[in-house]
């Protein structure tokens, strides 16, 4: 009976924060002391859902291998893991990027709350969230005038799409499908081995391309 109770009022704040309208200040002192991320959506709280293991094993993986690469470079980068918010100010939202990559000086909102100038994003997919990735989630992301590269990871089999905006200003998409392949970024020169992004997952199922740009 008390852990019904429990689940029950947790759902209530949960539904109570979707109905209410906050500020960013707002919300920023609410996710302090929250024990879930969730986003905020133009004055909405959105609670997100958890991960998987695999999910975690592979943002770990990601993480370490994208900043060992990214230290070998000349150019200026801070590669951030899913902890970081991103504030796209256009549409006064908030996210957490599953792994991202900032080019050069960090610009920030409100000084630590969040950043607003991320490069290079990094989604891992899930199946109650692959959807909002590929689709209204990018949509977002192409708010922020620094994005200039969104990298989708299967997180059930060794599947990465990659979508990069060229000089025109079109985005075109390249994907990596197989452990023996690597990943390539287009707007830094790193490369990673699909093998280390998908250290001790298991459970992969045979590759195959889903990316849509449909939308």
């Amino acid at each position: 009976m008390i852990a019904e109770a429990i689940v029950k009022k947790d759902k209530e704040s949960k539904n109570k924060a979707v109905n209410k309208t906050y500020t960013f200040d707002e919300y920023f002192k609410l996710e302090e002391q929250a024990n879930y991320k969730n986003e905020f959506q133009n004055g909405k709280i959105v609670p997100m859902s958890s991960g998987t293991i695999n999910h975690a094993l592979i943002i770990s993986s990601l993480h370490f291998y994208i900043k060992a690469a990214a230290k070998q470079l000349e150019q200026q980068t801070l590669v951030c893991n899913s902890e970081m918010r991103v504030y796209i100010e256009a549409i006064n939202e908030s996210v957490y990027p599953d792994c991202c990559i900032i080019i050069g000086e960090r610009e920030t909102f409100k000084k630590t709350k969040a950043i607003k100038n991320p490069t290079i994003i990094f989604e891992v997919l899930s199946k109650s969230t692959g959807n909002y990735d590929r689709g209204a989630k990018f949509r977002k992301y192409k708010n922020l005038p620094s994005f200039q590269e969104y990298v989708l990871i299967e997180q059930d089999q060794p599947a990465i799409d990659v979508v990069h905006k060229n000089e025109n200003g079109v985005w075109e998409i390249n994907s990596f499908v197989g452990l023996n392949n690597t990943l390539a970024l287009n707007t830094l020169d790193v490369k990673v081995a699909l093998s280390d992004i998908y250290e001790d997952v298991e459970n992969l199922n045979l590759p195959q391309s889903k990316m849509d740009l449909s939308d």
